[in-house]
């Protein structure tokens, strides 16, 4: 069986993130090959940054009378597993293949070499450089052997001007132009590929791999916490403010439902906060008479999930996400633009069936980029 690695961002307790991750790793494992995620992780701390780090634990150590507290503030791993205690173990259960962590570009290199039939980056914002640890390193640059296949599956660049330096700039467009095929999750990363003249295939768009899954491979995953007793706005907020409080409030108010907070907003990026697990986040949008959210992946569940939402775009984390999906499923109307939207979203209908219809011809196409990407070329052997 032909071994393709995946390298996506680094995982960082995000619901969408480990969702993303998981599809592509599972429609490839239905199409018959052997995926392996590559873990690559953000690059070590500095020498200084860890020393201020490990005073900062001192001190807490100190004021709660609690060693365990300096293990867990010196070590971001610590932190990160921490939060994530109740979402890891879908990782564990679902991804049986994955690398050890990887913090340098020249341990993914050694760790990579001649081990891939085909490497592909994405999905998600792999292409925004503030993103990532080292760009160069999600344009696979660690992939010395032109036998190996790159390709790219719904890279994003998050925005439609991500900031790359010159530098940045020369060697990306160097090293794109090795990939076999290049398809993005934005109509908008075409036009910034074109911008920057880069000679490469050309690029396509694509669904995000969880969008590749039906909905009821999703609810499998957590049926035994499926309910009929819808009763609640489910509210999925990742930056919340008094207009986001408004709109919850008047959302509540025209569906006649009360608010559901998955995380509490506040809070949640607390270090010692502890997230909902992964199908728990899955089964709260099935269970919801409406969504209101601000995250692209609880905007993308909602529709796969076929539940009616609202969406609130945080421009300072890119519009460019929702806008390119919504206007492809005619759907760009669930945008809230003015407090007084909200009465007309909340009560105009989605025709699921003509969504789901244009889903599935959208879901061919990507399936069958993937299909094509990953056949060898008549010249291979």
């Amino acid at each position: 069986m032909k071994r393709v690695g995946i390298i996506t961002l680094p995982f960082n307790n995000n619901y969408g993130g480990y969702l993303q991750a998981y599809a592509l790793y599972t429609i490839l494992k239905q199409l018959g090959y052997e995926p392996e995620l590559i873990n690559r992780r953000p690059t070590n701390c500095s020498t200084i940054r860890l020393f201020f780090r490990l005073c900062k634990a001192i001190l807490l150590a100190i004021r709660h009378a609690d060693v365990a507290i300096i293990k867990k503030v010196y070590n971001p791993d610590t932190i990160f597993k921490h939060k994530g205690k109740n979402m890891y173990p879908f990782v564990e259960k679902h991804i049986k293949n994955i690398t050890k962590p990887i913090y340098t570009s020249r341990k993914l290199y050694k760790t990579s070499k001649q081990r891939y039939y085909a490497v592909i980056v994405g999905s998600d914002q792999v292409w925004r450089p503030d993103y990532v640890p080292q760009i160069e390193d999600f344009f696979l640059g660690f992939i010395k052997d032109p036998q190996t296949i790159k390709i790219a599956y719904a890279a994003s660049f998050g925005i439609s001007s991500p900031i790359y330096t010159k530098r940045q700039k020369i060697n990306c467009g160097r090293l794109i132009k090795q990939f076999k095929a290049i398809s993005v999750r934005e109509d908008s990363g075409i036009i910034f590929i074109a911008k920057q003249q880069w000679d490469c295939p050309s690029p396509h768009t694509v669904l995000d791999p969880t969008m590749l899954l039906s909905k009821e491979h999703y609810l499998n995953l957590c049926k035994s916490q499926l309910s009929s007793h819808h009763c609640y706005t489910l509210c999925y907020i990742l930056d919340t403010s008094d207009n986001v409080q408004i709109y919850t409030k008047n959302i509540c108010h025209f569906t006649n439902t009360q608010p559901y907070h998955i995380i509490n907003e506040s809070i949640w990026k607390q270090e010692s906060y502890i997230l909902p697990g992964i199908e728990e986040w899955i089964s709260s949008i099935y269970n919801a008479d409406f969504v209101f959210t601000d995250s692209f992946h609880g905007m993308v569940f909602s529709i796969i999930l076929n539940k009616p939402f609202a969406i609130y775009i945080n421009k300072e984390r890119g519009s460019d996400r929702f806008t390119s999906l919504l206007e492809k499923l005619n759907l760009k109307d669930r945008i809230i633009d003015s407090p007084s939207s909200i009465e007309r979203i909340c009560s105009t209908r989605i025709n699921w069936e003509q969504i789901n219809l244009k889903i599935n011809q959208l879901k061919y196409d990507s399936i069958a980029f993937l299909k094509d990407s990953l056949t060898p070329s008549s010249s291979r052997k």
